[in-house]
């Protein structure tokens, strides 16, 4: 069975912008970690289920289930998308696994993964607040003068 999750980090966490009439943010990010299993870097096919946690555990929408993921020298990766909670404040992600053979229960790995928001995120989310403003609704005399 798994033992550990032997080094988990997020290598890439990247929140790309969707181009459309509201300038809709894109959630979804893709996460690559190392699994080890008995010691020894994992490879094969595994099941991997996925949770957004916030800080005090608290459950946060459904989990993201991948079956037979395929896991080569350890290293796994997989686009996750939990939505537009992402936006604001800190999650943990909590990662189970089992055998890709398997039907049988995960085994939740240890530690949790911190997930943070993006600067561009944010940014981009009062980008969208901009878009609304009508064309000629703000006069010169509301503009500051940046001499």
């Amino acid at each position: 069975m798994i033992s550990s999750l032997h080094s988990c980090r997020l290598l890439a966490a990247v929140l790309l912008l969707q181009s459309s009439a509201a300038l809709a943010i894109n959630t979804q990010f893709t996460y690559q970690a190392h699994l080890d299993d008995a010691g020894q870097p994992a490879n094969g096919s595994y099941d991997l289920q996925f949770s957004l946690q916030t800080q005090d555990g608290t459950a946060v929408g459904s989990p993201l289930s991948f079956d037979d993921l395929s896991v080569a020298e350890g290293v796994f990766t997989v686009d996750l998308d939990f939505g537009p909670v992402i936006t604001s404040g800190d999650f943990q992600l909590q990662i189970a696994v089992r055998d890709g053979t398997s039907t049988g229960s995960y085994t939740v790995l240890s530690p949790t993964t911190r997930i943070a928001p993006l600067p561009q995120a944010q940014v981009a989310e009062l980008a969208v607040e901009a878009v609304t403003v009508s064309p000629d609704s703000i006069g010169s005399a509301a503009i500051e003068d940046g001499s």
